[in-house]
C-alpha cells in the first residue's frame, strides 16, 4: 500500500515532464480559448464600427446614373475582409497552439517538427513569396496608375475637343471618340506588354501554353471583325457619312442611325432597320443625299420614253409643266430636261429637279410622277413607244383616247 502510494506521489510530481506538461497544455487550452473570444470580440467591434461609418457617409461608387457599387455592397465587401482577417488569426493562433503542445510532451515532441514541415513551413512559404514578389507588384501597381491618369486625361482632352471647347485644325469632331478609343486601345496593349513578364506565373510553361492558345484562338476567330473593324475606322476618318444622313448602300436606301466601329445601321422608308457590316460598306458604293439636301439642290430625276411622232419640244414642255406644279421643288436653279437616248422606236427623257426639302425623296418622286402623267394625259400623249402601240391594236392608254385601225387619232 505504501509502495503503491509512493508511486502515485512520484507520478504526480513535478519533475514528471508528463504532469508538467499536461498542465501547461491545460493553462494553454484556457488561454486559446480566451484569446479567441477576445479576437472575436475585437473583429466584431471594428466590423460594426467601419459599417456605421460607410452608413454614415452613404459610400458608394456611381458612373452618372449607374450605381456601380452600393452603400449595401461595401458593408457587404467589409463583412467579408474582416472574417476573412478573423479566419487567418484564427488559422495562426491554433497553429502556433498545436505546435506548442506538441512540444510540451516528450512522446509527441518529434511530430512538432513535422507538423511544422506540413502546415506552417507552406505558410511561411508562401509568406516570403509574397514578401518577394512586393517589388513587382509596386511596378504594376505605378504603372497602372500612371495608365489610368494618362487614360483620363486623353478622356477629357478628346471630350473638350467634342465639345468645340478644343479645336485642332485639319481635325474634325467627330473624330474626337473614335480616336480617343484608338489611343485607349493602344495605350492599354502597351499596359500590358509592360506588365506581364511581371504577372505571378509568367515563366510558367502551361501559362504560356493557354496564352498562346487564347491568342490563337482570337487571331482564328476575329478575322472578319478585324476587317469590319478597320473598314469602320476608315469610313470614319473618311467622312463618307454622318450620323442622320440619308445614305445608299448598294440596294439598301435609309438613315444613318447609328455608326459603330463593326456596323452600319440604316433606317429605311418602311421604318425597317438594316445592319450592314462596315466591310461590305467599304466595298460597295456609298450614295450620300444629305450634303446636297443641306445646301437645297438634291437631284430628283424621272424617266419617260416617248415616241418619234411627238415633238420633243411638246415633250419638254409638258415635263416642265409637271415639274412647275409639284410641290418642293426648286425654280431656281430651274427644272432640266435632257435626252438620255434616241432607240429604236422612242426617244429617252429625263427630268432632273431640285429639291430643298430632306430625304426621303419617296413622296416628292411620287408628287412628281403623277404630275408627269397628268400633263402628259391632258395633252394626249403616250409615255409608251410605237413599237407598243402596235402590238396592242388599236387600243389607247390614254384617257378619253381611241385609235382607229390604223392606229391614228380618228379626231385628228
Amino acid at each position: 500500500m505504501a509502495t503503491s502510494f509512493l508511486d502515485w506521489i512520484r507520478i504526480l510530481s513535478w519533475s514528471d515532464p508528463n504532469v508538467r506538461g499536461s498542465v501547461y497544455a491545460v493553462v494553454a487550452t484556457l488561454v486559446l480559448i480566451i484569446g479567441l473570444r477576445l479576437l472575436a470580440a475585437f473583429f466584431r467591434r471594428l466590423q460594426k464600427r467601419y459599417e456605421s461609418r460607410i452608413e454614415e457617409k452613404q459610400a458608394g461608387l456611381r458612373v452618372q446614373q449607374w450605381e456601380v457599387f452600393s452603400t449595401g455592397g461595401f458593408q457587404k465587401s467589409i463583412r467579408f475582409v474582416f472574417r476573412f482577417l478573423h479566419i487567418l488569426a484564427v488559422l495562426l493562433i491554433l497553429d502556433i497552439y498545436v505546435t506548442l503542445v506538441l512540444r510540451l510532451f516528450p512522446a509527441s515532441e518529434p511530430f512538432s517538427d513535422r507538423y511544422f514541415e506540413l502546415v506552417t513551413f507552406p505558410i511561411v512559404a508562401l509568406f516570403r513569396a509574397i514578401v518577394g514578389y512586393i517589388p513587382d507588384l509596386l511596378y504594376i501597381v505605378v504603372v497602372s496608375a500612371l495608365t489610368f491618369f494618362g487614360l483620363r486625361f486623353l478622356h477629357l482632352f478628346f471630350r473638350a475637343i467634342e465639345s468645340g471647347a478644343v479645336k485642332i485644325p485639319g481635325f474634325y469632331i467627330d473624330w474626337a471618340d473614335t480616336t480617343y478609343k484608338l489611343l485607349r486601345l493602344l495605350v492599354l496593349a502597351f499596359l500590358l506588354i509592360a506588365i506581364f513578364p511581371r504577372l505571378p506565373g509568367a515563366d510558367d510553361q502551361a501559362f504560356k501554353a493557354v496564352s498562346i492558345f487564347i491568342g490563337a484562338l482570337l487571331t482564328l476567330g476575329s478575322t472578319a471583325a478585324v476587317g469590319n473593324a478597320v473598314s469602320g475606322v476608315v469610313l470614319i476618318y473618311t467622312r463618307s457619312f454622318q450620323v442622320g444622313d440619308w445614305i445608299q448602300v448598294g440596294k439598301t436606301t435609309g438613315e444613318v442611325a447609328q455608326r459603330t466601329v463593326l456596323v452600319t445601321r440604316l433606317r429605311t422608308t418602311p421604318n425597317e432597320m438594316v445592319t450592314i457590316p462596315n466591310g461590305e460598306v467599304l466595298r460597295d458604293h456609298v450614295v450620300n443625299f444629305s450634303p446636297a439636301a443641306r445646301q437645297g439642290l438634291l437631284g430628283v430625276s424621272i424617266d419617260a420614253t416617248i415616241g418619234y411622232d411627238v415633238d420633243w419640244r411638246t415633250v419638254e414642255e409638258l415635263l416642265l409643266k409637271a415639274a412647275a406644279a409639284t410641290a418642293g421643288v426648286r425654280q431656281d436653279p430651274p427644272p432640266l430636261v435632257l435626252h438620255t437616248s434616241l432607240g429604236d422606236f422612242g426617244v429617252g427623257y429625263r427630268l432632273v429637279v431640285k429639291t430643298a426639302g430632306p430625304p426621303p425623296l419617296g413622296l416628292l418622286r411620287t408628287a412628281l410622277g403623277r404630275n408627269v402623267l397628268d400633263e402628259f394625259d391632258r395633252a394626249g400623249v403616250e409615255i409608251l413607244t410605237p413599237s407598243v402601240s402596235v402590238l396592242r391594236g388599236s387600243e389607247s392608254v390614254v384617257p378619253g383616247l381611241e385609235l382607229d385601225a390604223a392606229g391614228e387619232d380618228p379626231a385628228g
